[in-house]
C-alpha cells in the first residue's frame, strides 16, 4: 500500500499538495498510484468546491487565521476566521469549529451560536459531510452559558461601553476601563466586551499613540 504521509508531514503540507495534483494529475505520480491502487473505488480522495465557491480565497484567510493563532493573536485568527464566514460558504468543519472554540472561551455566546446554526445549516443542506451531532452539542453548550450569564446582561454590557464612547470622544482606553472598573467590572469582562463589539463591527478600535480611539458603528 502506498503511504502518502510520513511522519514529517504535515496535515497541511498534504492538502497543499492534493489541491496542487487535483488540478495537475501528471505532477505527483506517486499520489497517482496511491488513488489508482489503494483509494476506494467511485470516491474522491478530497472534495472541492466548484471554482465558484473560492476555495482557494477562504483557505487562504483560513491558513492567515492560523498562522495568527499558531502566533498567540487569538483576535486577529478570529476576525480572519468570521471573515471567510461572512464572505463564504466554506465547505469543512474545521472553518466553522476554529472561530467557535475562540468565540466561546473569549464569552462571544451568541456568535458561537451562530456559528454552530450556520454549520448545521450547510451540512442539512448535503453541501459538506460532518458531524451535524457535535454541532448541536456545542450549540447547546453555548446556549447554556448564554442563559446562565443572562443575554440581557451582556447586551447591557455592549449598550453601555457604546454609551461611554458616544458621550465622551475623547475617551481613551485608560479612562474606559478605570470607569468601567468603578461600576465592578472586572478587567477581563471589559476586554472580552470591546473584542466582541469589535468583532461584530460595532465600534472600531483604532491605536493612537500609547493609546486606543474608540468609535461607535452601529448603535
Amino acid at each position: 500500500m502506498t503511504n502518502i504521509k510520513s511522519e514529517n508531514t504535515s496535515i497541511e503540507d498534504l492538502v497543499d499538495r492534493m489541491i496542487d495534483w487535483v488540478h495537475n494529475p501528471e505532477s505527483d505520480p506517486e499520489l497517482n498510484c496511491w488513488y489508482a491502487n489503494d483509494y476506494p473505488d467511485g470516491k474522491s480522495p478530497i472534495t472541492f468546491p466548484s471554482e465558484n465557491d473560492n476555495f482557494e480565497d477562504y483557505y487562504s484567510l483560513y491558513q492567515n487565521g492560523l498562522k495568527l493563532e499558531e502566533s498567540g493573536n487569538r483576535i486577529g485568527a478570529f476576525k480572519q476566521y468570521i471573515k471567510v464566514l461572512d464572505s463564504y460558504t466554506p465547505l469543512g468543519s474545521v472553518y466553522y469549529t476554529a472561530p467557535f472554540y475562540i468565540a466561546e472561551e473569549y464569552g462571544f455566546y451568541s456568535i458561537a451560536s451562530e456559528i454552530c446554526d450556520m454549520a448545521i445549516s450547510v451540512m442539512n443542506e448535503k453541501l459538506f459531510n460532518g458531524d451535524l451531532k457535535e454541532f448541536t452539542r456545542l450549540k447547546k453548550r453555548v446556549g447554556n452559558k448564554l442563559l446562565a450569564l443572562g443575554p440581557d446582561i451582556f447586551e447591557g454590557r455592549i449598550n453601555r461601553i457604546k454609551s461611554l464612547i458616544r458621550t465622551n470622544p475623547d475617551l481613551n482606553k485608560t479612562k474606559l476601563f478605570s470607569a468601567l472598573q468603578e461600576e465592578q467590572w472586572s478587567e477581563l469582562e471589559v476586554k472580552n466586551v470591546l473584542d466582541y463589539c469589535a468583532a461584530t463591527k460595532q465600534i472600531s478600535i483604532e491605536k493612537k499613540g500609547r493609546s486606543y480611539k474608540y468609535t461607535v458603528l452601529k448603535l
